[in-house]
């Protein structure tokens, strides 16, 4: 097998991990993860129906999950990883492809003990975190690495360099974080390094400013509502510095008061006043 060449074996093959005979038999109980819980994210995996008996496991091998009988189902030996089920894959419907991805991560991490990742664009303000997995020379997570980093700007906008210098501190077995605030706006880079000369670097950049978002509008409605208001429909923002509004309220017209007259209305008002009187006199 090439150097830098992972296997995963389902099964009986002569480059397995372990020795396989040939029972097969189902379980009710929960898998027992032995080593690299952090790895798979639990401690217990679902039971499985089709587990092949091992009959033993070769020099140097480590069992990472195991039956609550003691049966080992997947065990590491180098790069080659080996699962002694025929029906792994029912464990596609509770973890998908984190399964799968987590256990090739197991594989390349043979000869490269640390990766350290972070996001490659952050907003000025917002807080740089950078975050490591350490892991020992056989792959399995290393709970107590030191981890130092180094930040540098790039081509930061900034009168002064920026260079600084850490410790990253640990959150479980072989995951640790490190953060960063107020930073200028720039391109920035970073060295991580271990005791043992293991090292992981990258790039990352803060911006000053979010690019506009267009939001999609009913341009026709828009167009209506312009001419109805005699105003104006704008597709550019810049043409907006060119236009001059006024909001200043229309004054109401001054006319001169002039009383209304009729006549119907001053005979009623008479003829009432006339029957109240004559009825007062009673």
């Amino acid at each position: 097998m090439d150097k830098g060449t992972g296997i995963i074996v389902i099964g009986n093959a002569d480059i397995s991990p372990f020795i396989i005979g040939h029972t097969v038999f189902e379980t009710n109980s929960p898998i027992e993860v032995v080593e690299g819980v952090d790895i798979f994210g639990t401690r217990e995996l679902p039971p499985l129906k089709e587990i092949q008996l091992v009959k033993g496991v070769k020099g140097g091998s480590k069992i990472l999950c195991r039956t609550k009988d003691g049966n080992p189902l997947i065990v590491k030996n180098g790069q080659i990883i080996g699962i002694a089920a025929n029906d792994v894959w029912r464990w596609n419907f509770e973890y998908g492809i984190k399964f799968w991805s987590q256990l090739v991560k197991l594989i390349n991490a043979q000869g490269q003990t640390l990766f350290v990742e972070t996001e490659p664009v952050f907003e000025i303000g917002e807080r740089v975190i950078f975050k490591a997995q350490a892991y020992l020379s056989d792959g399995l997570p290393n709970p107590n690495e030191d981890i130092k980093i180094k930040v540098s700007d790039n081509e930061a906008i900034s009168t002064n360099s920026t260079n600084i210098e850490g410790h990253f501190y640990s959150l479980s077995n072989g995951k640790y974080e490190y953060a960063v605030e107020f930073l200028p706006p720039g391109k920035y880079k970073y060295s991580c390094s271990t005791i043992n000369n293991s090292t992981s670097n990258g790039e990352f950049s803060i911006i000053s400013q979010i690019e506009l978002q267009k939001i999609e509008s009913d341009y026709n409605l828009l167009h209506t509502i312009a001419e109805v208001s005699s105003g104006k429909y704008v597709e550019d923002i810049k043409e907006l510095d060119s236009i001059a509004i006024n909001f200043t309220l229309p004054q109401k017209s001054k006319l001169p008061f002039k009383p209304s007259y009729s006549y119907l209305s001053l005979f009623l008002i008479i003829l009432l006043l006339s029957i109240e009187w004559a009825y007062l006199r009673k």
